[in-house]
Order: structure tokens, then sequence, then C-alpha cells
């Protein structure tokens, strides 16, 4: 296993934050809702949709590849905390800001909330990996115990039942993809992806055709498969657009190896790597519940009964502009912190354990 730090996973935390804005674009930003029926609109945004769904799941699946060494580490549980005060700052920012612009957008109760982030599950990703967090030590422990055979057999296992099985019975509890059961699953594969040097086994033109025919089965399977039941299972024509999807899941992991064989110059891996750091900014941003109950809502509803090219240029040049902008505030984020000792301050907390 190469242990070198390899900034293609840090081009691809930026790829997964412009997916998750893409899809959240998409979904939350009225695009879908408002295309008109089968215009090529319609199409045309199913088909992003096919291909940005997983952008939730690289995130989990590279905290996986990147915590996984040989030899055992002492997990680092300040960096739940450097979190923490980076997402209650981002709510209060966020909450400040909207205050001043519209007062009718926040109430005292909102600024309660940003501050309790995980008790009031303000952001379901955080919370989850919150819980990830807790039980980190447990499974790389498990994953370097394990004989390469076995590791295989579990990742095939996760792959069957809780995406495969999940997908048709909803019975493991993965809550499509929402939950502290999925994000494990996928922490599992992405270290055993570095444990097990997929990255020099499989040649990047067959990932590339993986994730091409997959996004392919998802957008004709979401727009094509009409509700039906067999025996009592339900499957719907959005079973195949949700993060444990099959196809989904699969694409994701590809994803992850082609970026984990990317090798960039010396010279951007400094700017390359600041980004990447900030790319959790980008989704806390995006989420922080004022910006998504009052400016992400329904967004580009009217956008998307216009013409195809006046939609796709109204939301690229949104996602494009709102990720850049996170991004390069984020390094003044990170000043601001530095400047009150805040990582010092997190610190103490892996010196007391």
């Amino acid at each position: 296993m190469n242990t070198n730090r390899k900034t293609g996973i840090d081009i691809l935390r930026i790829v997964a934050s412009f997916m998750i804005v893409l899809f959240h674009s998409l979904t939350q930003g009225g695009v879908l809702e408002g295309c008109d029926y089968k215009s090529s609109n319609y199409y045309v945004a199913w088909f992003l949709m096919s291909f940005t769904m997983g952008g939730v799941n690289l995130f989990a699946l590279i905290s996986g590849y990147v915590s996984y060494s040989d030899s055992p580490k002492k997990t680092k549980y300040s960096r739940i905390l450097e979190l923490w005060f980076t997402v209650v700052f981002y709510s209060l920012l966020s909450d400040f800001i909207f205050d001043l612009i519209n007062p009718e957008w926040v109430s005292p109760v909102d600024y309660l909330v940003a501050v309790t982030p995980i008790t009031n599950c303000s952001f379901w990703y955080f919370t989850c990996f919150v819980g990830l967090s807790v039980l980190k030590p447990i499974l790389d422990n498990g994953i370097r115990a394990c004989e390469e055979k076995t590791l295989i057999i579990i990742n095939v296992l996760i792959i069957v039942l809780f995406s495969l099985i999940e997908f048709v019975t909803q019975s493991f509890g993965i809550s499509f993809g929402f939950s502290i059961l999925w994000l494990a699953s996928l922490y599992i594969v992405g270290a055993t992806v570095k444990r097990l040097d997929y990255e020099k086994k499989i040649k990047t033109w067959t990932l590339l055709a993986l994730i091409i025919i997959l996004g392919v089965i998802t957008f004709l399977g979401g727009l094509f498969i009409s509700e039906h039941s067999f025996m009592d299972i339900q499957i719907d024509q959005q079973s195949l657009f949700r993060y444990n999807s099959p196809t989904v899941m699969i694409s994701s992991i590809c994803y992850l190896i082609i970026f984990a064989k990317i090798k960039v110059k010396v010279k951007y891996e400094k700017i390359i790597r600041a980004l990447g750091i900030s790319t959790f900014s980008v989704y806390i941003v995006n989420c922080t519940d004022v910006f998504w109950n009052n400016v992400m809502s329904n967004m580009f509803f009217e956008t998307s009964k216009m013409s195809l090219l006046v939609m796709l240029f109204e939301v690229f040049r949104f996602i494009i502009l709102f990720v850049i902008f996170v991004l390069l505030f984020d390094v003044v984020r990170r000043k601001i912190f530095t400047i009150l000792r805040i990582d010092k301050l997190c610190s103490l907390i892996d010196k007391k354990i």
C-alpha cells in the first residue's frame, strides 16, 4: 500500500463538492420540479441527476481511504471538534447575514439551532459523521486485522446486503443512505480500496466505462421503471436515485479508484490540498437552514422552464461561483480560527484522550 498523500483525492473532494451543489440545485433548487414533463430540459436534468447522486458517498469513501494505515495510529478527536466549530461558525454567520437582509427569515430559535447542530440534526451528514468517528478506531483495527480474502467478502456483502437487497426491501435500516450504518459501510469500502491497492489493479478506462454505463442505467431506470409490486415489494421510479442505490454506490467506488491514480505536479499540490480541506465548508454553507429554506428553495424553478441552454447556463454559473466563493472564503475562516487559536484549543482533547 502506498502511504504517500495523494493529491488526486483532494481533487476528488473538490469534484464531490460540485456534485453535491449540483444535486441540491436540481432537487431543492426546483429544476426537476419545474421542468415540463418529457421536455428536453426534463431529460437533461434527470441525466445530470444520474451522475451527481454519488457526491455524498464520495466523502464517506474518502474518509475511509485517507484514514486507513497499515500500522495503528492515534485517532484525532480534535478533528471532530474542529468540524463542530466550522459548522457553528457558518451557521451563525449565515443567520446573522440573512437577519440583516430579511429579519423575517431568521428567528431567535435559529441562533440556538446554529450552536447545537448535532442535537438538532441540522446537517444530517455531519451528525452521522460524528457517530462514525466514534466507531473509527474499531473499524480501523478490524480492517487491519482482516485477511485479504475476508475483507473482500465483507465488501461484497456490504454491496449485496446494504445496497442490492436494501434497494428492494429496506430491511437493514440504511434509510436510503441517511444513516451512520451507511457511512460506516462506505468507510470500510474506502479503506479496503487503499489497503488492497485497487488503483493499481483496475484500469482507468474500465472504471470510466463502468461510471458511464451505471449512470445510463440510473437515468433510464429512474425514468422508465414504472411502479409495480411483486410479493408486496415496492420499487418506484426514484429507487435508483438514492445514495445506497447499487448503480450509485458502485460508480462512487469507481470515482474513488480513478482519482487515487491521479498524480499532480508538485507546484500545484499546495493549492489543491488547501482547497480540498475547505470542501466540507461548501456542503455546510449550502445546507445552512436559512440559506436552504429561503435561497436554495426553488431558486431555479422558473429558470427550468426556459430554453435548455439558458437553464444549464444559470445552474452551472451559480454552482461554479458558489463553490469557488466558499472555497476562497474558507481560507479566511481558517485564518480567523488560527488567530483565535481554535486549532490549539481543539488539540487539547487529543492530549487528554
